[in-house]
């Protein structure tokens, strides 16, 4: 992103993002994330019940299963987040 010509800033920050991975969602909530080279979380091993519950209704409403490599889930809908900088 580019600055306006003379912008003055009271800090700049610099960030190494080579070894950031992606996160992708794989529910139907904003939550429900995990790293493109991760899985799918296992049901049995979430002690809330309501995120269990969650996970669970997300699981057969997406056609999801637990512990599934998210490079072996399909991407069939693409959404875009704003990210407010503060």
């Amino acid at each position: 992103m580019a600055s306006d010509i003379g912008a003055v800033f009271d800090l700049e920050v610099e960030i190494d993002t080579s070894e950031v991975v992606p996160f992708v969602t794989w529910g139907t909530n904003p939550a429900q994330v995990a790293p493109i080279d991760g899985a799918t979380p296992d049901p049995d091993t979430i002690e809330n019940q309501l995120e269990r519950a969650a996970t669970e209704r997300a699981f057969t409403y997406l056609g999801l299963k637990a512990s599934q490599p998210m490079r072996d889930i399909p991407i069939d809908v693409v959404g875009w987040a704003a990210i407010r900088w503060v």
